[in-house]
């Protein structure tokens, strides 16, 4: 997957960038600027205008001269990319598979909302193993391919 945006830093061989939001991005309606996320393009949260909302950091292992403001296209492997959705999905289904089948060990067949209860509990523990793992353990970083 191959996507472009503009370089605001560079460290060494660490570049950070701007990615360009889609032509189609329904964005918050606040007329964010271009080198600004609005919250709804990936970012996360509705805090639109803060700086380091959106910014993505890739690799310039081909080692082209980059200036900021320069944009440039960045690639996912696909295997990184089937990679980090795997582990991203996989883990709290998993989970509420367990906490379900741990539900129905521990309380009697009539349960089914207790069960399910527990269920959701596993899907948001496991979920939550997985954004602490990301946070300290965060996935390959994609590489600069070319200047546009």
């Amino acid at each position: 997957m191959i996507e472009t945006g503009r370089v605001k830093e560079i460290s060494g061989d660490l570049v950070v960038l701007s990615p360009d939001r889609p032509g189609a991005c329904l964005g918050c309606g606040q007329g964010c600027p271009r080198d600004r996320a609005c919250g709804f393009s990936g970012a996360g949260s509705k805090q639109g205008g803060r700086s380091n909302q959106g910014l993505l950091t890739a690799l310039n292992r081909k080692k082209l001269p980059l200036v900021p403001g320069q944009r440039v296209a960045v690639e996912f492997s696909p295997g990184s990319t089937l990679v980090q959705t795997l582990t991203a999905l996989l883990p709290p289904f998993l989970g509420f598979i367990a906490g379900y089948a741990l539900g129905a060990l521990v309380l009697s067949p009539e349960n089914q909302a207790l069960r399910a209860a527990i269920g959701g509990a596993g899907l948001f523990f496991s979920a939550g193993i997985v954004c602490f793992i990301r946070k300290y353990l965060p996935p390959g970083k994609p590489t600069i391919v070319y200047c546009l």
